[in-house]
């Protein structure tokens, strides 16, 4: 991942207190979750989704949080430990923007930080193995200049990858892109996976 390209004041949101007027975490991710399911948080901070999307899928389910940055996951293990969500989350610290996992999820969100990613096109084939058949990617993008010429070009590199667009939900301040991925594609991508231990972010297979 690249180096932060967030103006001032959408730095200053992110760490706001009224930042759930704005965006209510389990209002945005709740029709995409059921009990049980396995959840993807890339770019998680301190855990602003992941907590409640670990509450939405329950003590049967399970959320796998991503972040570059060590002390931030430090912060969401203590926050998952008082909220006692310690069983049902798993943290993991990405290094030169890969995804250290190896679990397929049934939703994948990336809020605000995948305009930071340098090469989108390896960084949306790692998302594309990370996704079970039938399962939702949220691709959310902060509503700001710098990225505004770029978002249709991230929907069109994820549909090229093999990505259905369904739909672009609305939430506030941002670019929104809600992806499928087919489940015959799905299938035939972690089978390979499984068969041929391979790590999928360092596979130029599409």
């Amino acid at each position: 991942m690249t180096e932060s390209v967030f103006p001032r004041w959408l730095e200053g949101l992110i760490n706001s207190p009224f930042r759930r007027i704005i965006h209510n975490p389990a209002k945005i991710v709740s029709p995409y979750l059921r009990f049980g399911m396995i959840a993807l948080d890339v770019g998680c901070g301190n855990g602003y989704f992941t907590l409640p999307m670990a509450r939405i899928v329950g003590s049967s389910g399970k959320v796998l949080a991503v972040d570059a940055q060590q002390k931030l996951l430090e912060n969401l293990n203590h926050r998952a430990g008082k909220a006692g969500y310690l069983n049902r989350i798993k943290t993991f610290l990405s290094v030169a923007g890969e995804l250290p996992v190896y679990e397929p999820a049934d939703f994948v969100l990336t809020f605000w930080m995948a305009h930071e990613v340098s090469d989108l096109s390896r960084f949306f084939t790692g998302i594309k193995f990370h996704l079970k058949p039938g399962g939702r990617w949220l691709l959310v993008d902060p509503r700001a200049k710098s990225v505004k010429n770029d978002f249709e070009s991230s929907i069109n590199l994820a549909s090229k990858l093999g990505f259905i667009h369904l739909e672009q939900p609305k939430i506030s301040l941002s670019r929104c892109a809600l992806f499928g991925l087919p489940k015959k594609t799905l299938k035939s991508t972690l089978s390979f996976v499984e068969n041929n231990n391979v790590d999928p972010l360092n596979s130029s297979d599409d």
